[in-house]
């Protein structure tokens, strides 16, 4: 037999494992950080600067602000165009919201979680997403126009429930995505009824989606105001319709101080309705 020849063991390379210094390594947290904070202060911005305009002394819209003053604040709270405007604007927008959160969960109930039908479905209730305002506008008048409903609030609050759809539809659906489906199968094993098995166990699991959903609307309702100005005009004055139709002619802080008005209520829907997703999520564990 011949010997074996025995292959001389393989030399591992010195790799050093000195760690880097400590300055070095906080390198990349500080870009990110530095990025980051750019981006919000980009974003923020904008919406920063109407709190120093509507809350200037002067008479015109001066950054920096004349004196700081809260004339303009009270000047809009004594005006009725001003009050019925934002009645009118709430108004519109709950409707809307209503509209779209029954039309929506529906919808994202009946459509298959999957398969080739779903995505058509899909594709078309996101059409509102990517069609022109203008392009809605104009097709909604005629429609509007032979059920004389151009130039009413319902009629202007069912064209913003239809750009809400969507909203309400996609958070929805992601909710019931999500959620287990051997739940109701074990309802339904032990003698639940449908509707049962909707009001204690699907409609709880999915109220967070259809939150989210209906403070959109009402945000973006809110603020429309392609749709609002074709199809309501001057008898349906919005808070954006007023706002255009005065700001053609004079640039007064009173509408930096309305934006402002507009901007915390804005906030404030969405911090209340964190505030309910949060309690809903809780409760129901």
């Amino acid at each position: 037999m011949s010997a074996v020849t025995e292959l001389p063991p393989l030399v591992q390379p010195q790799v050093s494992l000195r760690p880097r210094p400590k300055w070095l390594q906080a390198v990349p947290r500080v870009l990110w950080g530095a990025l980051i904070a750019i981006l919000l202060f980009y974003v923020a911005l904008p919406t920063l600067f109407v709190f120093p305009l509507a809350l200037t002394g002067g008479d015109v819209l001066t950054f920096p602000p004349q004196g700081w003053s809260l004339i303009h604040v009270r000047n809009v709270a004594a005006d009725p165009m001003w009050r019925e405007a934002f009645v009118t604007s709430i108004q519109v927008a709950l409707m809307a919201a209503a509209i779209a959160a029954v039309i929506g969960t529906t919808l994202a109930a009946v459509i298959p979680r999957r398969g080739w039908l779903r995505v058509g479905l899909e594709a078309t209730v996101a059409l509102p997403l990517v069609i022109p305002p203008v392009v809605l506008a104009v097709a909604w008048f005629g429609p509007w126009s032979s059920l004389h409903m151009l130039y009413t609030p319902l009629g202007v609050a069912v064209t913003h429930a239809f750009l809400g759809l969507p909203f309400v539809y996609l958070n929805v659906a992601g909710a019931i995505n999500s959620m287990d489906p051997q739940l109701a199968l074990a309802a339904r094993s032990l003698g639940a009824r449908p509707a049962v098995v909707f009001a204690r166990i699907t409609f709880p699991l999915v109220l967070p989606g259809i939150i989210a959903g209906v403070v959109l609307t009402l945000i973006f309702s809110f603020d429309e105001l392609i749709l609002s100005l074709f199809l309501g005009g001057g008898a349906v004055a919005t808070l954006p319709v007023s706002m255009w139709g005065q700001i053609q002619y004079v640039t007064s802080p009173d509408i930096a101080a309305v934006a402002m008005i507009a901007t915390v209520l804005t906030i404030s829907a969405v911090a209340l309705a964190l505030g309910i997703q949060v309690a809903v999520r809780r409760r129901g564990r």
